[in-house]
């Protein structure tokens, strides 16, 4: 997850918050949700870090959720 977070900072950095991005990092940001999904019924002690990682997962969806809106705001200005 600190990849895709990192990734829209630098890209809101740049200046480059694109619908494009969005769906770049909406495609990465289902792949650990895939993962993390695969894990967790596999977790059949209960892994303390399982939560840890279920709440970066979080973090990065919300991020995700305002970098959307840049782009948005970006895209059509007049919206």
């Amino acid at each position: 997850m600190p990849e895709l977070r990192r990734e829209l900072a630098d890209e809101r950095a740049r200046g480059n918050a694109t619908y494009a991005e969005v769906e770049e990092s909406e495609a990465g940001l289902q792949r650990f949700r895939g993962w993390l999904d695969k894990i967790a019924a596999r977790d059949y002690f209960g892994a303390p870090v399982g939560q840890d990682a279920r709440e970066a997962v979080e973090q990065a969806a919300a991020e995700l959720a305002a970098f959307e809106e840049a782009a948005l705001r970006a895209e059509a200005p007049g919206r």
